[in-house]
């Protein structure tokens, strides 16, 4: 495999950005059957080559790696990637995203601590003008997860007679369920659990048709 990638990687130099784009492609390709498969360590191998170094900015590889193992829920290999982002210092909008997905798994599993210290991070690069979006999801996901804020329930409410996009609405009826959860709001939590049921099940019977 490393033998067949050099070769290529000579054949992009001598027929220029198509080739380049090819192997690039390949790479991605490779990398999406090692992630499929839960091959870590060929994943890893192949995302630390020299080819990837070559095709791939250091950014581009640690947010590969972060989403690698958030697919699996690694808990400890999302943490070490995360510190390798986060000592990058690259703010852009890629990078601030990955880091919002980890905290919502932070949050979602109870590692109270690291979502902290997640969030105290991302506030620390966040402004009022540029990451308005961001700012506002930290501010429903702490009132949610660390608060326990009642006062959001009717704030989720209205947002959910607003949207018809099901993603949308998934989350919403998701935040609304895990709400109620830690409120220990038993009825409410089983009644808004069972509307996302529904709603899943009618957006499966949709695409089918």
């Amino acid at each position: 495999m490393e033998a067949f990638m050099i070769f290529l990687l000579i054949v992009a130099n001598a027929l220029g950005i198509w080739s380049q784009k090819h192997i690039q492609n390949k790479l991605v390709t490779e990398l999406f059957k090692y992630k499929a498969n839960n091959e870590t360590k060929k994943y890893v191998n192949l995302l630390n080559s020299p080819l990837c170094h070559l095709f791939f900015s250091k950014k581009s590889r640690s947010i590969l790696l972060v989403e690698y193992y958030l697919s699996y829920e690694n808990y400890e290999g999302i943490k070490s990637s995360i510190k390798e982002l986060i000592n990058l210092e690259v703010e852009s909008k890629n990078s601030f995203v990955e880091l919002m997905k980890v905290y919502v798994y932070f949050l979602d599993n109870g590692h109270k601590k690291d979502a902290i210290m997640l969030e105290n991070h991302l506030l620390s690069k966040f402004d009022d003008q540029r990451h308005v979006e961001f700012l506002k999801e930290i501010s429903v996901l702490h009132g949610i997860y660390i608060n326990h804020d009642p006062g959001l329930i009717g704030v989720l409410k209205k947002q959910l007679t607003k949207v018809q996009d099901f993603q949308e609405k998934s989350v919403i009826l998701y935040r609304l369920t895990k709400l109620h959860e830690l409120l220990n709001h038993k009825a409410e939590a089983n009644h808004y659990m069972n509307e996302l049921r529904d709603l899943a099940n009618n957006n499966v019977k949709l695409q089918k048709f």
